[in-house]
């Protein structure tokens, strides 16, 4: 995805699983507003804003964007920059 940007953070909620909840826009500031407008309060700490750019760069990135669907990635690239905005959560129970 060119020119797309993840603000994400992992939550390893003790006994109960972990959390990803995972913002993507076409700018760093973008995908942090959007973050912030989403996810609950006490995740915003431990945001970090990736670019998408460097999947093959960064193992992160990688596990980031397999959490992107196929469809969702092309609308946002195939859109400008701003235009298209992605929020999701996923929750795997550990216990």
């Amino acid at each position: 995805m060119d020119k797309c940007f993840a603000a994400y953070c992992k939550y390893y909620a003790t006994g109960e699983g972990v959390t990803t909840v995972l913002a993507v826009a076409g700018t760093p500031e973008q995908a942090r507003q959007h973050f912030d407008r989403h996810a609950p309060e006490f995740l915003r700490g431990g945001m970090t804003v990736v670019s998408l750019c460097t999947v093959n760069a960064d193992p992160v990135v990688a596990i980031i964007s397999t959490m992107i669907p196929q469809p969702v990635q092309e609308t946002l690239t195939k859109n400008p920059p701003g235009t298209t905005k992605y929020y999701s959560e996923f929750h795997f129970n550990l216990a």
